[in-house]
């Protein structure tokens, strides 16, 4: 009758080592690229795309996308994910909308995210946030048009836009919140 209860907490040992050894999956940080000879040697670590949107679908919570420089084509992407997406150099890293429809929109990111180093171009919005709170839009450059919008909010008060450029848009900035953090920008030739 003693050796059942010893049965019972040794297997629950086990049962706990295996649990206490579990690691939890690590972040990764893809690349998007202009062309696959681009891509990084380590594909495990850093998984390998051609667009955006493969990018963003891809991706889980917690990854990050690394843009390498170059024009991308880019339209309509929805990322509702806790994903940073940066450029490696601003200038030349260039998302191409094509002049029609919202570059990236960011909608019910719960958590704190980051856009930065990003060239924005023709399109009638560059990056619409909508019920995302805590969304970092940092030292990237707006010129979507001269009838378009560069960033545009609504129910994401606590957002911040820092150190970004905003050239020859229609609209700087348009947001349904007084409280937007808007912090040492520079606009030029806008005409909002």
């Amino acid at each position: 009758s003693q050796r059942w209860p010893r049965h019972i907490l040794s297997l629950g040992t086990i049962l706990f080592g295996m649990l206490a050894s579990v690691t939890e999956v690590a972040a990764l940080e893809r690349w998007l690229v202009p062309d696959s000879s681009q891509c990084a040697a380590d594909l495990v670590t850093n998984p390998c795309h051609l667009t955006l949107q493969d990018a963003v679908t891809q991706a889980l919570d917690g990854d990050s996308i690394r843009i390498l420089p170059g024009t991308y084509s880019t339209n309509n992407v929805i990322l509702t994910k806790n994903v940073t997406i940066f450029g490696q150099e601003t200038a030349r890293t260039i998302l191409n909308g094509g002049g029609t429809g919202t570059i990236l929109t960011i909608s019910s990111v719960a958590t704190s995210m980051i856009v930065r180093n990003i060239s924005f171009i023709s399109a009638a919005t560059g990056i619409q946030v909508s019920n995302s709170p805590s969304v970092t839009i940092t030292n990237n450059i707006f010129a979507v048009g001269t009838s378009s919008t560069a960033i545009q909010t609504s129910a994401s008060s606590s957002s911040t836009v820092i150190n970004n450029t905003f050239y020859n848009n229609q609209t700087g900035i348009s947001s349904d919140s007084t409280s937007l953090n808007i912090i040492n920008n520079i606009f030029l030739q806008n005409s909002n």
